[in-house]
């Protein structure tokens, strides 16, 4: 009886994880131009859908936002400048921000989830290096349930000197949700232009019907084991 009320939790467990998908987005195969227009573009990951925009810092305006290539001189960006790659980072040759025609302007990035998410980690690109941030400066990753209500959050904080920061440089955010998380956004306290985001990692959270369907699955399983 021991033994099947152990097999009965490695198969929940084992269930239970192939419904909770990992999912990714680089941005690397959503175009082979240089720049391309993705504000509201649903990012289909298999197991979720994700759409991104930018709002301005006192969240009153919304602004397009794009996927650019790395050096390119219309992007953002200075020209000739690349995706940061070191501690182990891979930034491919894409990544999304919110500066169509080169560092011009200071807005916030906003994503939709089209389902409950429970964490998030993602990179953000140059933030502090040789802009308008300075010491002290945060930028943060905030995440929300369906009615914008904050549940979990992440920060960095620039150091005494950003400006000896890499150009463009790395700041690596990740938060972990205390329910499902439908929004998130990454905002930061001063302006700086440029700036870009990259390399979306989260997991979904099963829905309420799957669940339900694991449970009377394992159910069904305990009732045929006490019957033989």
């Amino acid at each position: 009886m021991k033994k099947f009320a152990k097999n009965i939790a490695i198969a929940g467990a084992v269930l239970f994880g192939t419904v909770a998908q990992a999912g990714m987005i680089g941005f690397e195969d959503y175009t082979t131009n240089n720049r391309k227009n993705a504000t509201n573009v649903a990012f289909n990951t298999g197991d979720n859908s994700v759409s991104f925009y930018a709002k301005n810092r006192s969240g009153t305006k919304n602004k397009k936002v794009f996927v650019v290539k790395e050096g390119y001189p219309v992007d953002a960006y200075a020209p000739g400048d690349t995706i940061p790659d070191y501690n182990g980072h891979d930034g491919g040759s894409y990544f999304l921000s919110e500066d169509k025609n080169g560092p011009s302007t200071r807005f916030d990035y906003y994503m939709n989830f089209e389902k409950g998410i429970s964490d998030l980690s993602l990179a953000v690109y140059d933030y502090g290096a040789r802009g308008g941030a300075k010491k002290g400066d945060i930028v943060s990753l905030f995440l929300y349930d369906m009615n914008w209500n904050e549940i979990g959050a992440d920060q960095f904080i620039l150091p005494a000197n950003p400006r000896n920061l890499p150009d463009p440089n790395l700041i690596l955010l990740s938060a972990e949700a205390s329910s499902s998380a439908f929004h998130a956004a990454v905002k930061f306290s001063a302006g700086d232009v440029g700036t870009g985001i990259d390399n979306l990692k989260f997991t979904t959270v099963p829905e309420p019907g799957t669940l339900a369907l694991i449970a009377l699955g394992l159910f069904g399983l305990s009732v045929a084991r006490r019957r033989a």
